[in-house]
C-alpha cells in the first residue's frame, strides 16, 4: 500500500504516518466499527506515531488522484477474492459487461467554515461520477471532483477513457450528451440511456413492437441506436430509452429489466 501511494501521489509525502496507516484509521470509520476519525485514532493510538492532528493533515491533504487510484486498487484486489472463491453472479446480459455511471453528490456537512455558519445552505464538499459492476456488485472506478458545484458532464472527458470494447453503458439521461454517445460507438462499447430532449434522433423506421430503429446526430456523424417506447419494459417512467446492442422485443424488456436496477421505480 505504501509503495503503491509512493507511486501515485504528486504532492503529498509520507515521514512517520504512513498512508497505509491513514487507510487503516478511515476503514475503521467506514466501515463502522468507530463512529469518527478521532474515535479511530484514539483506539489505535499506541501504533500511530504521530498526533490527532497530523492524521487529520495527512487526511486533507490527500489528492483527488489518489483517491480514485484507491478505489481501483480496492476493485482489482476485490476481482481477485470473487475470481478465487467463484463469486460472481449470472451475467445480466451475457456476451456484454454491463457497466452503470451515475453522479454522486457528497453531502453537505455541518461541519463548516466559520464564516459560512452563518447561511443556510451548506456547502457541497465534491461530487464524483461512480462506475458500477451490477454482475459483481461492486464499484470499479470514480473520478472525484472537489467542486460540489461541478455539473456531471463536465468530468465525461476523464470517465471515457475507463469505455472498453463489448460493455453496455447504463446511464440516466444527463448522460445522453451526442458527442459522448459518439464515442461509446466508435469504442466498440453501447449504451442504454434515457434520452434527453435536446438530443438530435432521427427516426429511421419501426423494426418490432414499440422499438424503432433511429439514428443519433448529423448526416457526416452518425450513430444507430434503438429506441424503446413502450416504457412498462422501464417501470412506466415518462421518456423514451435508447439502446445501442440490437433490440428485439426480448432483448428489449431485458434492457428495461437492467436499468430499472440502476433506478428502481
Amino acid at each position: 500500500m505504501d509503495q503503491w501511494f509512493e507511486q501515485f501521489a504528486q504532492e503529498q509525502y509520507t515521514r512517520e504516518l504512513l498512508f497505509s496507516t491513514v487507510v487503516s484509521v478511515m476503514l475503521e470509520v467506514v466501515c463502522g466499527p468507530r463512529k469518527s476519525v478521532n474515535a479511530a485514532y484514539q483506539a489505535m493510538a499506541e501504533a500511530i506515531p504521530v498526533s490527532i492532528q497530523a492524521v487529520y493533515d495527512q487526511l486533507r491533504g490527500v489528492e483527488p488522484g489518489v483517491a480514485a487510484e484507491l478505489v481501483r486498487y480496492a476493485a482489482r484486489g476485490g476481482q481477485d477474492v470473487i475470481t478465487a472463491l467463484a463469486g460472481a453472479s449470472p451475467p445480466l446480459l451475457p456476451g456484454y459487461s454491463v457497466r452503470m455511471l451515475d453522479g454522486n453528490h457528497l453531502a453537505a456537512t455541518e461541519h463548516r467554515l466559520k464564516e459560512l455558519r452563518s447561511y443556510g445552505g451548506g456547502a457541497l464538499p465534491g461530487l464524483a461520477l461512480v462506475v458500477y459492476d451490477p454482475d459483481q456488485d461492486r464499484v470499479m472506478d470514480v473520478v472525484p471532483c472537489e467542486n460540489g458545484h461541478t455539473q456531471e458532464r463536465a468530468l465525461l472527458k476523464e470517465w471515457l477513457a475507463t469505455v472498453a470494447p463489448g460493455q453496455v453503458w447504463i446511464m440516466d439521461r444527463n448522460f445522453c450528451v451526442l458527442a459522448w454517445l459518439h464515442q461509446i460507438a466508435a469504442r466498440s462499447a453501447y449504451f442504454v440511456v434515457r434520452e434527453h430532449e435536446q438530443t438530435p434522433f432521427t427516426v429511421l423506421g419501426p423494426c418490432g413492437r414499440s422499438v424503432k430503429s433511429k439514428r443519433v446526430g448529423s448526416a457526416s456523424s452518425r450513430s444507430r441506436c434503438w429506441a424503446l417506447t413502450d416504457n412498462r419494459w422501464f417501470g412506466g417512467g415518462f421518456g423514451c430509452y435508447s439502446v445501442s446492442p440490437p433490440v428485439t422485443a426480448t432483448t428489449a424488456f431485458i434492457f428495461g429489466l437492467i436499468y430499472r436496477l440502476r433506478c428502481p421505480p
